[in-house]
């Protein structure tokens, strides 16, 4: 309620630690508006998408929170995503739902 974010480790390794600060970082290097701009991000994307200008986009690496939001909105407009890549680089593909085959 208070918008404070909670990181869970899924393992006690070095890489899962430096993975998880690594998201910390990039979090509080944009302040609390790193999801708002994921969110405008992705509307602009899907802009891009509908409008003919592109048939795909990769949006840039979020944390999981972030790249989910990006699936909603992906999925309010008809508009087909996917996730790609490893942590911390993982990011959001859109594409036009027909190009989804290629």
């Amino acid at each position: 309620e208070a918008g404070t974010p909670v990181y869970v480790l899924r393992r006690n390794t070095p890489v899962q630690l430096e993975q998880a600060l690594t998201a910390i970082a990039r979090t509080q290097g944009k302040g609390s508006t790193g999801n708002e701009t994921a969110v405008e991000e992705a509307e602009r994307a899907i802009d891009q998408i509908l409008s003919g200008e592109l048939s795909e986009i990769e949006l840039s690496p979020q944390n999981s929170y972030a790249r989910r939001l990006q699936h909603q909105i992906a999925d309010q407009y008809g508009v087909g995503s996917r996730s790609n890549g490893r942590e911390p680089n993982r990011r959001v593909r859109f594409y036009r739902p027909e190009s989804a085959a290629s």
